[in-house]
């Protein structure tokens, strides 16, 4: 009898799910869709147009605000939902956490995990997901996230490489996860 080998892919592309397990991988706008970054200037105008200056004398505080574009409101533009993070959630915590913590959440060999087992793990109290290849238990670093737990929770049980390099491809997720990876990402 021979055993089929699944091979075991490190390099991001692992098992491509159907259409109905991908998810939302559409990131947050960012810049806000209505901030000041993407707020559009007047058909017709010159994008690269110099500011205009007020020739009248600046007086006390007056002359640190930036000048106000024609059409512009005086409230600040809406951004992105900021989320507040509990008391000992910081940065510095979560790796203070890490290096005296065992993450893991109870496995103590790299396992080798299918898309039918990752999404077992898809609560906020088991918590996986797939990044470029390798399986996290995420639940640990729920409270943790920048963006709150809600945005992470929506990569759990799946593969999240697609959204989180589209929301934050500069970050550097093995340093920050490291410690609660579980195992590789593989085919069924």
């Amino acid at each position: 009898m021979s055993a089929q080998k699944t091979p075991i892919v490190i390099d991001g592309t692992g098992p491509t799910p159907s259409a109905q397990e991908e998810g939302d991988d559409t990131p947050p706008a960012f810049p806000a869709l209505n901030s000041a970054q993407r707020h559009a200037s007047p058909q017709g105008a010159s994008t690269l147009r110099p500011p205009a200056t007020s020739r009248l004398a600046p007086t006390g505080m007056s002359s640190l605000r930036m000048p106000m574009a024609a059409g512009a409101s005086l409230n600040p533009p809406a951004g992105r939902k900021k989320v507040v993070l509990e008391p000992g959630c910081s940065p510095l915590d979560w790796a203070r956490l890490k290096s005296t913590t065992d993450l893991r959440g109870g496995v103590t060999t790299l396992l080798r995990v299918t898309p039918s087992e990752l999404k077992k793990h898809n609560t906020k109290e088991d918590a996986w997901t797939a990044l470029q290849g390798k399986v996290y238990n995420i639940t640990p670093y729920l409270r943790f996230h920048p963006g709150g737990q809600d945005t992470l929770m929506r990569v759990a049980g799946r593969d999240g490489t697609r959204l989180f390099f589209n929301t934050h491809a500069w970050v550097n997720i093995d340093a920050i996860i490291d410690t609660a990876m579980v195992g590789i990402y593989v085919q069924e």
